[in-house]
């Protein structure tokens, strides 16, 4: 499965992210509402932090995007041992998963900041298979 990861800064930035999104999924609901999602108090307000990891799976066609999305949220939150604040749309481009990057630990109950590396987003591109690419000739 190709992965498109980027990092957002601006709290802004976010909120107009979600607004387009429309209605959500996450572990346990798949009709949040984007307000609901994003409120102030739930993510760093330090300008210099990043506030929101975005991913983009991109999973072959015919997939359950939902529990595809469920999963890769589950598989992060058992890889960093932290119990992230996520939330996911379905798009016809693949699935969006907005993960804030203010987590809690899961044995201590503390604050905690998300940081992805290459090993995290090497297990999620094994999940499932990527789309085939048409073959594209270059030049003349």
């Amino acid at each position: 499965m190709n992965v498109k990861v980027w990092l957002i800064r601006k709290p802004s930035h976010v909120v107009g992210l979600v607004k387009r999104m429309g209605v959500l999924f996450d572990a346990a609901r798949t009709d949040l509402p984007p307000g609901r999602f994003w409120q102030p108090g739930t993510y760093f307000t330090h300008s210099a932090r990043i506030k929101a990891v975005v991913m983009v799976l991109l999973p072959a066609p015919g997939r359950d995007m939902v529990a595809l999305g469920r999963r890769v949220a589950g598989l992060l939150e058992a890889r960093k041992g932290l119990v992230l604040d996520w939330a996911g749309a379905t798009r016809r481009s693949g699935i969006w998963l907005i993960v804030k990057t203010l987590a809690t630990d899961a044995k201590t109950g503390k604050n905690r900041e998300v940081r992805l590396d290459r090993s995290d987003l090497a297990v999620i591109r094994a999940l499932a298979p990527g789309r085939k690419r048409a073959k594209r000739w270059r030049g003349r």
